[in-house]
């Protein structure tokens, strides 16, 4: 009766009393009673939808403080600060997983959860390369119609060179087996300020030279059982790069390139096949990250925006430092046409040759290697020289003349 009741309010807008009598319709259509029926069905479910759409994604908030607070700072290499971030839930919620991400330059000291799970199980603290730190409390569940709240405190000490502004984040987030979904991320960072000694923060902490990319190991290990929450593109999909049969000869390879039937699709079984897939398929410029599954061997593609990235120990996300190049292809290119090379030019600097003596040189001329030399005189004698002009040997039978030129055959045999 109380269904029916609220039935009719839904349906008629107006106020029914529950106590008043019930007085039966008789339908004059043989089917009325089978549609209301049905309708009456369909109305229940369709708000059965309505309340799982709702419920989806749980209504949850994250806040957070620091100790000391932000004006007071701790001391660099010593100092110690606790932070703590609340997480409330006004729905129950299950497999709910919360991460907090410390920056580099802060080290964990001591976790803690309130009220604790029974058992309790230990967050999962991972560090990448870039030195951030990410602490995860996994499995959460707030049982409770209305919810309820968690505290998560983190006691933190700074590094002897931390920067002097840290800001640490958090979110928390739902899984749904290798995805994620419903990502409430803190709303404003927790700020943690280091303070330094004025005599000891020069003389300690010199700047960190930027690495160099070594073209040997163009991917590098960005975090080990650390993985995409968003954004990925499991390898491989449609324009997935192809590689020629195996076993056909070079002409046959030329041929099938024009044919894909003769193609098949290259095999991912390793990251550095899982590098060079998404080097040339996922359209990403580097630096860019790709993860890989080492349980199911799977390749993920970062295909937009695919941090924060979460711990899961079945993952490790790389690092793309350099572009994976096309290999050559086999294709002959016509050949050049072939052209006269041009004559060398001499680069054999000139050195002054005094043993023939400062005189009124006219002409000279030599043999094709320069070996032979013969120079005239004006109103004066031929001169020789058979070792490329370092002695000269004045010709005497040859009478003395206003010579003006003189020229030399190949082999410097003939003067004239």
């Amino acid at each position: 009766m109380y269904n029916g009741v609220m039935v009719a309010h839904f349906l008629t807008g107006r106020p029914v009393n529950p106590y008043a009598p019930i007085f039966k319709h008789k339908s004059t259509h043989p089917k009325m009673k089978d549609f209301s029926c049905v309708f009456l069905v369909a109305l229940l479910g369709f708000g059965s939808i309505l309340t799982t759409v709702s419920q989806e994604c749980p209504r949850l908030s994250l806040t957070a403080n620091v100790r000391p607070n932000p004006r007071r700072g701790i001391v660099a290499g010593k100092g110690k600060a606790k932070i703590t971030v609340i997480l409330k839930t006004n729905d129950p919620v299950d497999n709910m997983e919360f991460q907090l991400n410390l920056p580099d330059g802060l080290s964990v000291e001591r976790t803690s959860m309130r009220p604790s799970s029974k058992p309790y199980t230990p967050p999962q603290i991972v560090e990448d390369a870039d030195g951030v730190t990410a602490i995860s409390w996994q499995g959460l569940a707030f049982t409770k119609r209305k919810g309820g709240k968690r505290r998560f405190r983190v006691k933190v000490k700074a590094d002897q060179c931390a920067p002097e502004t840290l800001a640490v984040n958090a979110f928390a987030y739902l899984m749904n087996a290798t995805d994620t979904s419903c990502i409430t991320p803190l709303a404003n960072p927790a700020i943690v300020k280091v303070r330094y000694m004025k005599r000891n923060k020069d003389a300690t902490c010199a700047p960190t030279p930027a690495p160099t990319v070594n073209p040997t190991q163009p991917f590098v290990l960005l975090g080990e059982g650390l993985r995409f929450s968003q954004g990925e593109r499991l390898a491989p999909f449609e324009d997935r790069r192809l590689l020629l049969h195996t076993g056909i000869n070079r002409h046959e390879g030329i041929i099938a390139r024009y044919h894909p039937e003769d193609r098949q699709l290259q095999s991912i079984d390793t990251p550095e096949a899982c590098y060079e897939y998404c080097s040339l398929n996922a359209g990403k410029e580097v630096p860019f990250l790709f993860s890989w599954n080492t349980v199911t061997s799977q390749c993920f593609c970062c295909a937009g925006v695919c941090t924060p990235l979460i711990v899961d120990p079945d993952y490790n996300v790389y690092e793309a430092l350099l572009p994976r190049t096309l290999p050559p292809t086999s294709i002959p290119t016509t050949a050049p046409t072939p052209t006269t090379p041009p004559t060398p030019t001499p680069t054999t600097a000139w050195t002054e040759q005094s043993a023939a003596g400062s005189r009124d040189w006219q002409s000279i001329a030599s043999s094709s290697d320069f070996t032979n030399i013969a120079a005239v005189v004006n109103g004066g004698s031929i001169w020789t020289s058979t070792d490329a002009g370092v002695s000269w040997t004045e010709r005497l039978d040859d009478e003395s003349r206003f010579w003006r030129s003189i020229a030399s055959s190949s082999n410097g045999a003939v003067r004239v």
